[in-house]
Order: structure tokens, then sequence, then C-alpha cells
């Protein structure tokens, strides 16, 4: 071998070389974690989780007499203008158009 090629050797007084000290101390904080934490590594602050704030539940109002019946007119209005939808989707639904070959045409109008 060359003087290139070939490994050197440092002279040693006996003891292990700073990659056997390295091994050393990593084996050490996987066998022993709990001997090497250090101050830092512990929180500075404990922080509690937020508890979530329940509103308090509003009183119930009593509704009045004329309050009641407006409410009962609206909904009799409600009432009416779904019948009349239902009624309308039921006719478009029955709705049928056919051809017979001539020259058609065809017109929609509106009702209202």
């Amino acid at each position: 071998m060359t003087k290139i090629t070939s490994p050197v050797l440092k002279p040693t007084n006996g003891g292990a070389s700073k990659e056997e000290n390295a091994v050393l101390a990593a084996a050490k904080t996987v066998l022993n974690p709990e001997e090497t934490k250090t101050e830092e590594q512990k929180p500075l602050l404990k922080v509690e989780p937020e508890k979530p704030v329940v509103p308090a539940p509003e009183p119930v109002k009593e509704m009045t007499l004329m309050e009641k019946i407006l409410k009962v007119e609206n909904l009799q209005l409600v009432i009416e203008k779904r019948a009349k939808l239902v009624q309308t989707r039921s006719e478009l639904e029955r709705f049928q158009t056919a051809s017979n070959d001539f020259n058609c045409s065809m017109r929609a109008d509106d009702s209202a």
C-alpha cells in the first residue's frame, strides 16, 4: 500500500476514540432516557386546555294572542302555496308530447 491509501494510525493512550465515545453516549440515551434529560427539555409553562363556555339559556318568551294568530295565518299561507306547487308538479309530470312526423310546432303560454 502506498502512503495515501494506507490507513492512518494515530497513537492513543489506550482510551476510546471520539467515534466510540459518541456511540456509547447514544447508547446511554437510548437505554436510560431519564438520566439524560436536562432542564431545557422540561416545559416551562403548563397550559391547561380551555373549558368551553356554555351560554346561559335564554328565558322562553310567551307568545301573545296576537302573535299566535299572525303565526297561524302565515302558516296557512305557506300551506296553500305548497298545495299549489304539488298540484302544478303533478300536472307537469302527466304532460306528454307526441309527434306524427309532420311539420309540428309547439307553443307554451304562462298561465299568469
